[in-house]
């Protein structure tokens, strides 16, 4: 086609065609249900507080005439500002919104309408963490398990989806999503690392501190930082409020968190935070760590301003981003300390693997490790423990059930706090709840990407092209009603048969841990906590939770968290 000036073909028919986009574009933001297709008609706007009023008109012609003119620019005749600034128009509008929506190889795929022109459209849902509710809604409004929701990334609501994800080598983790969670932001950890060639021999170094022999010898600091919790819960409970009889009201949330945070700082650093100390559970540690995670949506999103803070004094930077500091200066004075002290723990501590590491791990790797076991492994079984409590004491069925099981076990309660990983796995019960914990607490609740490679990748006959971003969730799979009927009911009974034996084969649909080669490294250390603390819990207390709802309100910040950070309840020592 023979070049011609912009303005030769008529400013009016450009400005038209680009007032048609803009219309078109309103009408999405206003209603985000209208999507476009090559035949789609633009229905006419009389109601008021639409933003324009339009005939019919013919999306094909207009998206054509659009292209047309955008193909036939001659950048050398655009030599006033006007014709430049009509050409930038034209070009940045195909570019940004017109490509994107009706031309991306992704666009015949349902979702969001913003969410096919920007990633930030995912920046503004995740900054309150409805992000992976947002995702359940979407999904359900579309009857789609496949939607779109950025510009080059797809979301799958589909257990079988899920497994396929995060179990092919090929699909490689998403290094801008992972950087995200660096501690300072130009260091990497086993989680963060997203070439095979560094993750697999870090992952390796580490591994022989989280097989389950090594989790057993942990057992005596789960049990030393037990009996100091039981102490305090116990202390609070004999001391009643103001009303005559009325035990003290205790943030479960907090409690249990204090407790996963202080096994799992000794175990990173060799000395607790002293979180179980703390009035009230309220620990500065996990504040730091709340602050932190509040902030994810920006350091994903807009990572250079993360680094731009880096470099700000304190009192200037955001609180989100003093909470990743305050975490690692904690961290750099825990290995001085480890470093000056005596080495006399009895128990495997990370900094020592890590400083055997020392060839390759400078100061600050070494702590962003440790705080990513920090983050991860204490924050996570921490509100496993307390949304499951929620569960159990709004259940006094399933309290009872419970407490049954476990005084048969122990009759002697005071036996309780010292008992191993490997008896209280027989107790069916007990595992039952601890596994529909598990499902219902989603701990790492949202999306984990992975990188379609260049030879693409085909799900249930749909072709996904490369380089697309691909993910699922845990929520995907644990709120499945197809897996798991009635999903949101609290009912450890889905997990026993008849005989009151653990069913077969549906714990393969428990991804807590993920799966595949960048599953949960913690794992059994997550499955040992959980066993001996919810049995010593529901065989010394009874608890009665006093918050209103059915089901706890849960927000995803990558790790999941409660509206409030509050699981209140009652707690009662047990007298048999």
């Amino acid at each position: 086609m023979e070049s011609r000036n912009i303005l030769e073909t008529g400013p009016t028919r450009t400005l038209y065609a680009l007032n048609w986009f803009g219309s078109t574009l309103r009408l999405i933001i206003t209603t985000e249900s209208y999507i476009i297709s090559p035949s789609s008609q633009i229905p006419s706007f009389e109601t008021p507080g639409h933003f324009c009023s339009m005939s019919t008109f013919d999306l094909s012609s207009a998206l054509e005439d659009l292209t047309s003119l955008v193909k036939s620019v001659d950048i050398a005749s655009l030599t006033t500002r006007s014709n430049v600034a009509i050409g930038v128009l034209a070009l940045s509008t195909y570019a940004f919104l017109v490509q994107p929506v009706l031309f991306h190889p992704l666009s015949s795929f349902p979702g969001p309408p913003l969410a096919k022109i920007t990633t930030w459209y995912k920046a503004l849902k995740s900054q309150d963490g409805e992000w992976t509710n947002f995702l359940r809604q979407w999904h359900e409004k579309t009857g789609s398990n496949i939607i779109r929701i950025a510009p080059n990334w797809l979301s799958f609501w589909d257990p079988d989806a899920y497994k396929e994800i995060y179990t092919n080598v090929k699909l490689l983790k998403d290094d801008n999503y992972y950087s995200a969670f660096n501690i300072p932001s130009n260091h990497r950890n086993v989680f963060t690392h997203t070439l095979p060639s560094l993750h697999t021999p870090l992952r390796k170094g580490l591994s022989p501190l989280f097989t389950r022999q090594s989790i057993v010898s942990l057992e005596p600091l789960f049990h030393e930082q037990l009996e100091l919790f039981v102490a305090r819960l116990t202390e609070m409970a004999n001391s009643p409020t103001t009303k005559a009889g009325e035990p003290p009201i205790v943030n479960l949330f907090m409690a249990f968190r204090c407790l996963t945070t202080d096994i799992i700082a000794v175990f990173a650093f060799g000395r607790s935070f002293g979180c179980l100390h703390a009035p009230g559970f309220d620990a500065p540690v996990l504040v730091s760590l709340d602050n932190f995670l509040t902030g994810g949506y920006i350091r994903l999103h807009f990572p250079r301003l993360v680094r731009f803070f880096e470099y700000l004094p304190i009192w200037l930077q955001p609180v989100w981003q003093r909470g990743s500091g305050q975490m690692h200066a904690m961290a750099l004075h825990a290995l001085n300390a480890y470093r000056a002290g005596e080495k006399t723990h009895k128990y495997p501590i990370l900094f020592s693997q890590q400083l055997e590491l020392g060839s390759v791990l400078d100061d600050d790797e070494i702590c962003c490790a440790a705080n990513l076991f920090v983050g991860a492994g204490g924050d996570t079984s921490g509100t496993t423990l307390s949304v499951g409590s929620y569960y159990i004491g709004k259940n006094p069925a399933v309290q009872n059930r419970l407490f049954a099981e476990l005084k048969a076990a122990y009759p002697d309660k005071e036996d309780v706090v010292t008992a191993h990983w490997a008896d209280l796995e027989k107790l069916p019960y007990l595992t039952a709840c601890v596994m529909e914990s598990l499902r219902i607490s989603g701990p790492i609740p949202g999306d984990l990407p992975r990188v379609v490679p260049k030879e693409g990748w085909e799900f249930k006959g749909v072709k996904i092209p490369p380089g697309t971003v691909v993910s699922s969730s845990s929520t995907a799979v644990h709120l499945n009603p197809v897996v798991f009927p009635e999903p949101d009911v609290f009912k450890p009974e889905r997990w026993l048969d008849g005989k009151g034996k653990l069913k077969e084969g549906l714990d393969v649909w428990l991804v807590s841990f993920s799966k595949g080669r960048h599953s949960c490294l913690g794992q059994n250390m997550g499955m040992a906590e959980l066993y001996i603390f919810t049995a010593a819990f529901y065989r010394l207390f009874e608890i009665e939770v006093v918050n209103k709802p059915v089901n706890v309100e849960l927000r995803d910040f990558f790790t999941a968290v409660p509206v409030g950070h509050d699981i209140r309840a009652k707690v009662k020592c047990r007298k048999d």
